[in-house]
């Protein structure tokens, strides 16, 4: 019986160098790496609360937004400066939604990495589980056979295999084009004029803010004066038919008093381009950032 417990011991306990460190830093064990996965499925139960709240506060916003911005202005008689201080109220909230939006993007990139993480700990405390059933078995194996030098009959065990477990789902992320923001303020003093050819200009001021009238012929082509998207295309009692384009930063051109318009709303002009035609008794234009009113002479340069 000395004889097969020399032998068990000569085969299980490693042999140590001469010279070896002391201290020798190893994989985690089992117990550490149930730790960590504990700490990991916290992370993203906590993650995906997070995510709840942020999806509430983002249909809460997103609702107020719709409501916002399919109330009419201009058509109820309100005015200019209200309907731009309306826009100006949708073009924030719009702001405050792709920044919820943009979380929401981070966020969802965490919640798939941490997951990812949860997974990889399941399969390391796998695998561990694995190499610790493997080395019982062996251990095992290595007493039966000292048992068989001792005389004795090997008693055959088969340990069971550990169980492996997936962790599922997937995560979607819905993208949200970024808005026009085109430097409009860098355009001040080279403008232009929204007409071409030859014109008459002159001062003239409606609902209190200061802008320029150009006398061209009637159906003369009125142009967008840099690039921008439609804010509003109807008539108002002020100007007359109107065109309204966002150029980002809050910044407005206002073409009044055409006879058409060839721009819808929500759709992207270009600088130059052709977005109405002159009525009889001219073009007025106008620059606005916000609802406030801007000398459009320093701007064109006329």
């Amino acid at each position: 019986m000395r004889r097969a417990s020399l032998f068990l011991t000569l085969l299980v306990v490693p042999t140590v160098a001469l010279g070896a460190p002391d201290l020798v830093i190893g994989p985690p064990t089992a117990e550490e790496l149930e730790q960590q996965l504990a700490s990991s499925e916290a992370e993203v139960k906590e993650l995906e609360g997070e995510r709840g709240e942020l999806a509430r506060r983002l249909a809460e916003r997103t609702r107020a937004l719709y409501r916002l911005a399919r109330r009419p202005v201009l058509p109820a008689g309100e005015g200019l400066s209200a309907f731009l201080e309306h826009h100006g109220r949708v073009r924030r909230l719009e702001r405050v939604v792709r920044q919820d939006l943009e979380t929401m993007r981070l966020l969802d990139e965490r919640i798939q990495a941490a997951r990812a993480n949860v997974e990889a700990k399941k399969n390391a405390l796998a695998e561990e589980r694995a190499r610790l059933e493997a080395i019982e078995r062996r251990r095992k194996q290595l007493e039966d056979r000292a048992r068989v030098f001792a005389g004795e009959m090997p008693s055959l065990g088969v340990a069971p295999l550990p169980e492996l477990s997936t962790y599922g789902g997937s995560i979607v992320v819905r993208d949200m084009d970024e808005s026009l923001s085109l430097g409009f303020a860098s355009l001040r003093g080279r403008l232009g004029a929204p007409v071409r050819g030859t014109f008459r200009v002159r001062d003239a001021v409606r609902d209190g803010g200061p802008g320029l009238e150009f006398l061209v012929s009637q159906g003369a082509p009125v142009h967008a004066v840099a690039d921008g998207r439609v804010a509003y295309a109807d008539r108002d009692p002020d100007h007359g038919r109107l065109i309204i384009v966002d150029h980002g930063q809050s910044f407005f051109t206002v073409y009044g008093g055409l006879s058409a318009v060839r721009a819808r709303v929500g759709a992207f002009v270009a600088k130059g381009e052709a977005i109405g035609t002159a009525d009889a008794s001219g073009v007025y234009f106008e620059i606005r950032q916000g609802a406030r009113s801007l000398d459009p002479r320093h701007w064109t340069g006329l």
